[in-house]
């Protein structure tokens, strides 16, 4: 596709640079400029005017040199033109015509951008090459060779090679055997050179009191040819008078004309306009062909400039820009739906929107540039939101649990067919204009506008068509890992899988039993236990210590010398490996225990969270009532004033109230003992904060024997089954031989040879020796150890089939309670439902008009209080149930 930092902006005039051959008058300047522009209003009737600017103004804000000029050519409105119907082909029907004027260079751009790459750069086109060196000469040749190499490129227009040289200058060079010849000093020579072309004070001239200096050269009409510097007459000693061709040569060369730097390093520049094709093709082209034709010398570099340099360094902003923009809506998606799952699933829309927003690009014919990649962070986010209502619809269908996941996709996106349809209509519709437009400035939307509405069009096919059957893919792989596992929901801490299932107050209590497992001490201790056993588990071979041993004395002689001993134990590897399996095996030991800790404080936290909740309940329910009966003592007591009613029957209201009222301190009593217990393990709770209502957790689903077998009295016993064996490994592995390894060194310093004299060595002189050895078993204590290690085998075998037999008993028997529960906790809610919220208000009426009677409506009221008590009771029992099953699942 290509790539350019903005689109080219069509601001409607051109700004011509145009060139005259360096060194060129005033005069030549204007004939040329004048010429050129009489060819443009005579031949092009989109001409309104021509205005053209040479050299620099009074304040050089923009120094030109009077061989450059701006030709400003001032256009009528593009649908009156006749000649071209494009800006570009305007340009180059007018070049071609301005290149009959004979030496006229030109180079067509728009004013604005003409400027702005000047001030960029330094130089006026659009991409610009600046070669680095230091000989002129030589960026000159390179220069010429760059521009040949620029015409073979489609597109490049207007080439621009900097002149850096062609000022002619006349140069004396003197003849030093002449000089000495007539006895001439070089500095005599200078001074009248000088003199005759500079000029010379030779006094001063006074008008008043003003004072002038008074200055001596040759008359103009004596210093306008090289004949006049030729025939310059100098004095010898001698008295002659020599023209100075004489004693010097002098010509006419070409001189430096200007010198540029950056950086303090010469440089030249060679430029030229992009027409028909993108800014990077045509770069990345240039850049292969340089690279084959032209090899820089050491010392010489090229740097690509211009609208390529603008477009590498917003890349460079995007690459920080975009990925931070993704990582943002990512993070805001996780914040909208605290799923990663879900959040990817939506994310996904990003990559597809991406692909149409590049083949809407493609299909128009647009390069990439700076305004399609800001049109790409705007289409992400919109891409997105319409994942967003898409999803969002079916989590609250799939929530009411009533529904397969393939009903809650089919009817969510039924429902949610007109609001995504309406986003990405409203988005698209909202940046056609932009689009299709033509006007000034539309150069810059088209880019932006095309990405958006391309990658809308394939964004919503997503959010329609594929993110339903992502959403069905992902349910379905997580429903089926849910089955494996027999598990409902999965715990925040992530370190092992519970059966729990909430209907409304998940979230709190699994932040209170994270926060309670993260602060705990004992979890700490025990995963820093873990620890230490893997890290002893990592150790490949435990060597015994080293045997350092010196001896001085009579060691090897009569005299006194020394040795020194180095020895080294090595045990067989099958006890080094035995060594590193049962530190692993006390690691999972640990973990173990660190799992069954995690369930003791998740159990402990949930049945008194649960109690909590419906103690909760129990004192609403009783403050109502107490309220109730209070309403009806006071009545009661106003129908015994007036002699409507009896002393008992008051006595008898007030004895249900002081029932009541204990009734509610023995329920704020156990929320006291419940919160004491929750506060064990965060000292902070306070059950005034809790938000929640309980409602009935649905019941797990019953596990089988090969569940129950990774519980962790199971694992326990199944793990220390792994430890005798390995005690067995390490018993054989004693069994086997040791081997010892040393080295000695020591000092002989007398004893007497086979001749029978004495040979003496000084301190210096050491003899070395390696010593190896190997160390049997002989005896039978480890055969004993054997049998020992065979009955503690088999002891500890029977330990897990009891471990195992006894779950499955307990956790049968807590299973039967709590379904038990179950069914009554439903019972309950029929009975309940089927009873009007009101009987209260409605049976205190009629005590009041005397309908029925005390003993009738305390046996009402009573009715109604103990059957909502038994069933939140019942519900107590039930959640205490549910928190003893989960001790029962699986440690993953």
């Amino acid at each position: 596709m290509g790539g350019e930092f903005i689109p080219e902006l069509e601001e409607g005039d051109f700004a011509v640079d145009t060139r005259v051959l360096t060194g060129s008058n005033l005069q030549t300047t204007i004939a040329s400029t004048q010429q050129a522009a009489k060819i443009l209003l005579d031949e092009f009737p989109e001409v309104e005017k021509v205005v053209t600017k040479i050299g620099s103004g009074e304040i050089p804000t923009d120094p030109m040199p009077i061989e450059a000029s701006d030709l400003m050519i001032i256009l009528k409105d593009k649908k009156e033109w006749t000649s071209a119907k494009t800006f570009d082909e305007l340009a180059e029907k007018m070049g071609a015509r301005m290149a009959s004027v004979p030496g006229i260079t030109t180079g067509f751009q728009f004013p604005v951008q003409m400027r702005f790459n000047e001030l960029m750069t330094g130089a006026r086109q659009d991409v610009v090459c600046k070669i680095y060196g230091e000989n002129l000469d030589t960026l000159s040749d390179y220069a010429s060779q760059l521009g040949s190499i620029i015409n073979t490129i489609d597109g490049a227009k207007d080439l621009y090679v900097e002149t850096v040289s062609g000022m002619p200058q006349i140069v004396v060079n003197y003849k030093r055997e002449e000089l000495a010849r007539y006895g001439i000093a070089i500095d005599q020579v200078n001074a009248m050179v000088e003199a005759a072309f500079a000029g010379k004070v030779t006094g001063q001239v006074y008008e008043g009191e003003k004072r002038f200096d008074l200055a001596v050269k040759l008359d103009t009409t004596q210093r306008k040819s090289l004949q006049n510097v030729q025939q310059l007459l100098i004095d010898a000693p001698s008295g002659m008078k020599l023209p100075l061709s004489s004693i010097a040569n002098v010509e006419i060369v070409n001189g430096p004309y200007q010198i540029q730097r950056d950086n303090t390093r010469r440089r030249i520049i060679v430029g030229f306009n992009v027409r028909g094709r993108d800014v990077e093709s045509i770069v990345t082209e240039l850049q292969q062909k340089v690279k084959d034709k032209l090899s820089l010398p050491s010392g010489y570099s090229m740097t690509y400039g211009g609208a390529f340099e603008n477009l590498q360094q917003a890349v460079s902003r995007l690459m920080i820009a975009v990925p931070i923009a993704l990582l943002l809506i990512l993070l805001l998606l996780y914040f909208a739906f605290k799923s990663i799952g879900q959040s990817l699933l939506i994310y996904s829309a990003i990559p597809l929107s991406a692909i149409g927003g590049v083949f809407a690009l493609w299909l128009r014919d647009l390069p990439f540039s700076i305004s399609a990649g800001v049109g790409f962070i705007a289409l992400f986010g919109v891409a997105v939101l319409n994942g967003i209502v898409l999803l969002s619809e079916i989590n609250r269908l799939h929530h009411q649990g009533d529904k397969t996941a393939m009903q809650c996709v089919m009817e969510a996106t039924k429902s949610r067919l007109r609001p995504v349809l309406m986003t990405a209509s409203v988005a698209s519709l909202g940046f056609l204009p932009m689009a299709l437009s033509n006007g000034a400035g539309a150069e810059v939307q088209r880019p932006l506008a095309t990405v958006v509405i391309g990658g809308l069009l394939t964004a919503t096919v997503l959010t329609l068509f594929v993110l339903p059957m992502l959403y069905l893919l992902f349910q379905n792989r997580k429903e089926r890992k849910m089955s494996i596992h027999k598990i409902t929901s999965v715990m925040i801490i992530g370190l092992f899988v519970s059966s729990f299932a909430h209907a409304q107050d998940s979230v709190e209590l699994e932040a209170l039993v994270l926060k309670a497992t993260n602060e705990s001490v004992a979890i700490q201790a025990m995963q820093k236990k873990v620890e230490e056993y893997e890290t002893l588990a990592n150790i490949k071979a435990a060597l015994d210590a080293t045997n350092i041993s010196a001896e001085y004395g009579q060691v090897n002689s009569a005299a006194m010398d020394h040795r020194l001993v180095v020895d080294q134990s090595i045990n067989s590897m099958k006890l080094y490996k035995a060594q590193r399996e049962r530190y692993l095996l006390l690691a999972k030991e640990n973990a173990i225990l660190l799992d069954a800790e995690k369930k003791k404080i998740r159990q402990v936290i949930e049945e008194n969270y649960y109690h909590t909740l419906i103690l909760l309940q129990q004192e609403k329910l009783l403050s109502n009532s107490i309220q109730n009966m209070e309403i009806a003592v006071d009545k009661m007591r106003l129908r015994f004033e007036k002699g409507e009613s009896a002393a008992w029957e008051v006595s008898m209201l007030e004895e249900q109230l002081w029932k009541l009222h204990n009734r509610l301190t023995s329920v704020k009593q156990q929320m006291v003992v419940s919160t004491a217990n929750i506060q064990a393990y965060l000292p902070d709770f306070d059950y005034a904060n809790v938000q929640s209502t309980w409602q009935k957790p649905g019941l797990m689903d019953k596990l089988d024997a090969s569940q129950l077998s990774k519980n962790e009295n199971v694992l326990l016993e199944t793990n220390r089954i792994e430890l005798v064996k390995n005690d067995r490994s390490s018993i054989v592995g004693q069994r086997l031989p040791v081997y010892h390894l040393g080295v000695a060194a020591m000092t002989i310093k007398g004893y007497q040879n086979t001749e029978g004299y004495d040979v003496y060595y000084g301190n210096d002189s050491y003899f070395y020796t390696v010593q190896a050895g190997i160390s049997i078993p002989l005896f039978g204590a480890n055969k004993r150890k054997l049998q020992s290690n065979a009955v503690s085998l088999s002891a500890q075998t029977n330990q897990e089939w009891f471990a195992l037999n006894k779950t499955q008993k307990d956790y049968d028997a807590v299973y039967f309670k709590a379904t038990t529960l179950n069914q009554s906790i439903e019972q309950y809610e029929q009975r309940l439902s089927a009873a009007q919220s009101d009987w209260s208000s409605i049976n205190l009426q009629l005590l009041e008009k005397g309908e029925i009677s005390i003993v009738e409506w305390i046996a009402l009221q009573q009715w109604r209080n103990d059957t909502q008590l038994e069933y939140l009771q019942t519900c107590l029992e039930y959640s205490t149930q549910l928190s003893i099953l989960h001790t029962y699942s699986p440690i993953q």
